[in-house]
């Protein structure tokens, strides 16, 4: 039995990687593609290689570039030697999209086991963790601006591999939630949720950057309320996010051989970064957040006592304030470096959420509450399907 479940489930991994895998080649290939940023990432990889030194504070798709490209290098020529590594070659795109296609692999793969674990139903597990790789806000109003993307917060994005990576990541470490509340975590787990948060932070700040605050007002709350906590999983995660927060924030902010440009952190006014791209950006962050608003208004008595649900909210609050109020000065204001966090604040929310509504009781399923959680869902992923078409076809912004 467990043989089969562990097939199938590569299978559909495989299936996904391939899937994702499609949509990286295409953008990757299109000549007039706006804002892909696979060739300008692959360039930093190719830089770092020729020069042997790191060229970003996030640096973890890149040195996983570097080392498939040598792999591959040794496979087609035997060649030890980089070459002009400014160049981004063929090789380099192989790379990139063996790195997207594994990461969606691995994202798939964590997020069913997660789900399985929790106890939802096998088949079910399956079509979920697809959902949740492809989910997008309800982009009604689309029919007015003919914005997909622009001014919502969302959860999914195909052309910045660092986001797909820290998606990844995000997975990775959010799977431990439950070890918030638990009585005994094993010294084992504490060590890999430490590594699992450096590498998060690697591959992206964004999450840890709301992941901190998030675990300081869980904490407090929590011991206020007399809920279960565990400290311990709770300063392991906060030690080794501060350690690399603050070599990321020295990196690119202080040392003067590791400034990519030159720029500092600034408060804005609400939503400006949004605002200078598009419009209708306050009611479009609700569009983004429908289903899990949703469960938190029909089942706020338990959501609001479950450690899983507390957490993946203040991770969203404080991602929508990072989104809303938080940018860079200079020639990247506009960049919107900080609405990564909100975007990977509401995939969180969206897999607690999930989680949440399908683990309710039976009885629970047949009233009307959940029904309509259930259908606001499938909206979100029906969006997110028309998103993934969209971006082999149009411009999905």
């Amino acid at each position: 039995m467990r043989s089969k479940q562990l097939a199938k489930t590569i299978f559909f991994s495989i299936i996904v990687a391939i899937a994702f895998g499609a949509v990286t080649t295409q953008i990757i290939f299109s000549p007039n593609h706006l804002y892909n940023e696979f060739e300008a990432h692959l360039k930093i990889a190719a830089d770092m290689e020729a020069l042997h030194e790191i060229r970003a504070p996030h640096f973890l798709f890149h040195a996983a570039a570097i080392v498939v490209h040598g792999i591959l290098r040794q496979i087609v020529d035997g060649s030890g030697n980089p070459g002009n590594g400014h160049i981004v070659d063929n090789g380099w795109i192989v790379s990139c999209i063996f790195i997207m296609a594994l990461t969606y692999f691995l994202s798939f793969y964590i997020l069913y086991k997660y789900l399985i674990k929790s106890g939802i139903d096998d088949n079910l597990s399956i079509f979920l963790s697809v959902s949740l790789l492809i989910v997008a806000p309800i982009f009604i109003l689309s029919i007015f601006d003919g914005r997909y993307y622009f001014g919502y917060l969302s959860p999914t994005i195909y052309n910045i591999p660092t986001q797909s990576l820290l998606k990844l990541m995000t997975i990775a470490v959010f799977v431990f939630s439950p070890c918030l509340a638990a009585r005994l975590v094993p010294t084992k787990n504490l060590v890999l949720m430490s590594l699992l948060v450096v590498l998060n932070g690697l591959s992206k700040p964004n999450f840890l950057i709301i992941m901190l605050p998030a675990l300081v007002v869980l904490s407090i709350w929590r011991v206020w309320r007399r809920q279960e906590l565990n400290f311990s999983p709770v300063l392991c995660m906060a030690c080794a996010a501060i350690l690399v927060l603050s070599w990321q924030y020295y990196f690119k902010f202080i040392n003067p051989d590791g400034r990519i440009y030159e720029s500092s952190i600034t408060l804005t006014a609400p939503f400006e970064v949004w605002n200078h791209l598009t419009g209708f950006v306050s009611l479009k962050f609700i569009l983004s957040v429908v289903f899990p608003l949703c469960v938190l208004l029909f089942y706020w008595e338990s959501v609001v006592v479950e450690v899983e649900m507390q957490y993946a909210w203040l991770i969203y609050i404080f991602g929508a304030f990072f989104s809303a109020f938080v940018a860079e000065t200079g020639m990247y204001r506009y960049a919107g470096n900080f609405i990564w966090s909100g975007e990977i604040g509401v995939f969180v929310l969206f897999v607690a959420s999930v989680r949440f509504v399908f683990l309710l009781p039976m009885n629970c399923k047949k009233c009307f509450k959940y029904r309509l959680s259930v259908l606001l869902f499938a909206m979100h992923v029906l969006c997110g399907v028309i998103y993934y078409v969209r971006s082999f076809v149009y411009q999905a912004w």
